[in-house]
């Protein structure tokens, strides 16, 4: 699925801080199984291609009723989307993007008065 040598590697964002997820640090033979975490020490939350976003293993999730992960699909390939891009200007903005074939889903919106140069605006 993914061994052609023009992929590009995926960079998903926390949808719970909005900062960059890191893989771990080792040798990468079959991108599809890598598990992205959050950097922040209490953040539980991973994304995996073929998962989605996760509770990590080794990981609690704070008692919060009602708490749901995210689970946006692509509709050409069914393969859960990752976070992409967020607005602080417009906290209900959010682009999604697929890891396969890169297509985006939006929520919310920008004005179009605004320009859109930012690839994400975490704090």
């Amino acid at each position: 699925m993914f061994g052609s040598s023009r992929e590009q590697p995926i960079q998903p964002l926390c949808f719970e801080h909005f900062v960059e997820m890191t893989p771990p640090q080792l040798i990468v033979v079959d991108p599809e199984h890598v598990i992205y975490a959050c950097p922040k020490p209490d953040c539980p939350f991973c994304y995996q291609i073929a998962k989605g976003y996760f509770v990590g293993v080794k990981r609690s999730v704070p008692q919060t009723d009602g708490y749901a992960l995210p689970r946006v699909t692509c509709p050409s390939d069914s393969l859960p989307m990752y976070l992409y891009e967020t607005q602080r200007r417009y906290p209900g903005y959010r682009l999604w993007r697929c890891p396969k074939c890169r297509a985006s889903h939006v929520d919310g919106e920008i004005p179009s008065s605004s320009p859109h140069t930012e690839r994400s605006d975490s704090a």
